[in-house]
């Protein structure tokens, strides 16, 4: 399966009954996918939670996170994402995960022994965006599948539970196969890589 099989609508918002961005976006274009690059401002590994339905079908694909957030962090995340960068093999060795297939139940088991493990794994990349005299406010996410397709989502949506499903939020879907909106998508990867080198004219 790839990105274009997946049904998409031009903007995505959470303030009505009828609409679910977690589970009309995100959770399907993430399983579909093998390269996901966020740039999420506030970051919680409660999205793990959310987003446990898709993420061991992205793992599977082979899957890899590189992710942006601020310097503002939960205490357990912060320790959790050192304890993956310290300790990997430690970590690995004792088989955390012992099936991708369903880390979902790892996930709600203890999420931040998950964090660990993909850290150490390398399977999560993360760099904090420190800006001068305030703190990294941006919102992006970019998704690449194995056929060279990609889709790119521009809007308010944080990177946690909070975020994707409890938050009034609004974003903007494009892809990189649609006449006239490849442009939008090659920018916003372009914005990305750049902030990634730390490029940035603020930080």
């Amino acid at each position: 399966m790839s990105l274009k099989n997946i049904k998409y609508k031009k903007n995505y918002e959470s303030n009505t009954v009828d609409s679910n961005p977690l589970i009309d976006f995100y959770i399907p274009v993430l399983k579909t996918s093998i390269q996901y690059d966020r740039i999420a401002s506030y970051y919680s590994s409660s999205s793990l939670v959310a987003i446990a339905n898709g993420i061991s079908g992205f793992l599977k694909n082979g899957g890899k996170i590189r992710l942006i957030i601020n310097v503002v962090l939960d205490k357990k995340d912060y320790d959790a994402i050192n304890d993956g960068l310290d300790n990997p093999l430690e970590i690995l060795e004792s088989k955390i995960v012992k099936d991708i297939n369903n880390i979902k139940v790892d996930i709600y088991e203890n999420r931040w022994k998950v964090l660990s493990w993909m850290i150490a794994e390398n399977k999560l990349l993360i760099k904090v965006g420190v800006v001068q005299k305030n703190i990294e406010h941006s919102k992006l996410a970019i998704f690449h599948d194995q056929y060279g397709n990609t889709v790119s989502a521009l809007g308010s949506t944080n990177e946690s539970a909070s975020g994707w499903i409890q938050q009034s939020n609004l974003f903007a879907a494009f892809n990189n196969w649609t006449p006239g909106v490849k442009g939008y998508v090659n920018e916003h990867i372009n914005i990305f890589n750049k902030m990634w080198k730390g490029e940035g004219s603020k930080t």
